[in-house]
């Protein structure tokens, strides 16, 4: 079984809309069943029909928190509960304000069970080559970035918050220990950098939604160019390769 977890904040009512997005993309991934959902609200919710709706799920897993965490703790909440109390090796971490294309999983075991899932290599579903320029896309090829940053755009890192597999090599050598006092992707950028390769698939099969949030509003959403790309569902199984 594979692990989904997220942070999630439904305290403003912008927020409530990005979540149920999110949440109607993870009932209709393929492969539903196969995966547990791990998810970490906080504690202000406008909307707790929402909340309510998922306890029906077996393989949800649901927590309210009892105070007020603030993103950056909710945050490492989440990922500590999946490595240090469900001793977990991997988990694929999603942002409550993304888009996410239903064979998520299947390209997920696939990475796992290749030779590219190394601790050296980082999965993330967001190509940020989709938002900053058309490319040719084929929805069954994975690329291995071997630059963290685009050489062209040295401010564009190629991590991405937002969808990533978390793996117990990461948490252990950084995430643990990160103070949170700025957020856990400079964190990665920083010490993995120069070493560190990214693995994505060429369409990029999570988005970013999130027009206002902690750090976004409409004019930084804008000009990072999310709205010009469309995650895609997939109606045939598909047989991934790397290039």
């Amino acid at each position: 079984m594979i692990t989904i977890v997220s942070p999630i904040y439904l305290g403003q009512n912008h927020r409530v809309e990005y979540h149920k997005v999110f949440l109607n993309c993870c009932k209709n991934l393929r492969s539903f069943d196969k995966i547990k959902f791990v998810f970490f609200y906080e504690k202000s919710i406008l909307d707790m029909s929402i909340v309510d709706d998922l306890k029906k799920y077996e393989n949800v897993d649901l927590h309210i928190n009892t105070y007020d965490f603030k993103t950056y703790l909710n945050q490492y909440n989440c990922l500590n509960y999946c490595f240090e109390h469900l001793g977990l090796e991997r988990v694929i971490y999603l942002e409550d304000d993304v888009e996410i294309s239903n064979d998520i999983y299947d390209l997920t075991n696939f990475y796992i069970n290749s030779d590219q899932y190394q601790d050296k290599n980082i999965l993330c579903y967001l190509n940020k080559d989709n938002i900053v320029e058309t490319i040719p896309t084929r929805s069954d090829l994975i690329e291995v970035k071997r630059n963290f940053k685009r050489l062209d755009m040295q401010d564009m890192d190629y991590f991405t918050p937002w969808g990533f597999l978390a793996t117990k090599h990461l948490w252990d050598r950084y995430l643990k220990y990160w103070d949170k006092s700025t957020s856990f992707d400079w964190l990665v950028v920083k010490n993995c950098k120069d070493s560190y390769n990214i693995v994505t698939p060429r369409e990029s099969r999570v988005n970013h939604i999130g027009v206002c949030g902690m750090n976004y509003n409409e004019e930084m959403f804008k000009y990072h160019n999310f709205a010009a790309y469309k995650v895609k569902q997939y109606s045939d199984v598909i047989n991934y390769s790397y290039v």
